[in-house]
């Protein structure tokens, strides 16, 4: 059991050191791209993006993982669907409320971008 936990964990930080270390090549890549005042620009954007995804959360990215481990343990399929689907749905609302408090464009852009259809 400690091998696998620890085979495990050995997993998970060498995919986040790799997610660093391209993070750390695309960051370089857009400050050279952008320059100095563009990637200021950039990373206010960021950062701001960031603050506003977390307050969207509403804390259940911590609350979802308890509550399934429980219910889990319990052998509750129905409470796990449950959690699941109530997460989703509140943080998809939060979400779509937060960026359009925002003041971003409006929906029917994003999801043609996103979507590549009207």
């Amino acid at each position: 059991m400690i091998e696998r936990l620890l085979r495990r964990t050995g997993l998970v930080m060498l995919g986040t050191g790799f997610s660093k270390g391209l993070l750390l090549v695309l960051e370089l890549f857009i400050a050279r791209a952008l320059g100095a005042a563009g990637y200021g620009a950039f990373s206010l954007g960021l950062a701001t993006l960031f603050v506003v995804a977390n307050a969207a959360l509403l804390g259940l990215n911590f609350g979802v993982i308890q509550y399934l481990s429980v219910h889990q343990e319990e052998q509750r399929p129905d409470l796990v669907r449950g959690v699941l689907r109530t997460s989703l749905v509140v943080t998809a609302l939060t979400g779509v409320a937060a960026a359009q408090r925002s003041g971003s464009p409006p929906m029917s852009w994003r999801s043609t971008v996103v979507l590549m259809r009207p």
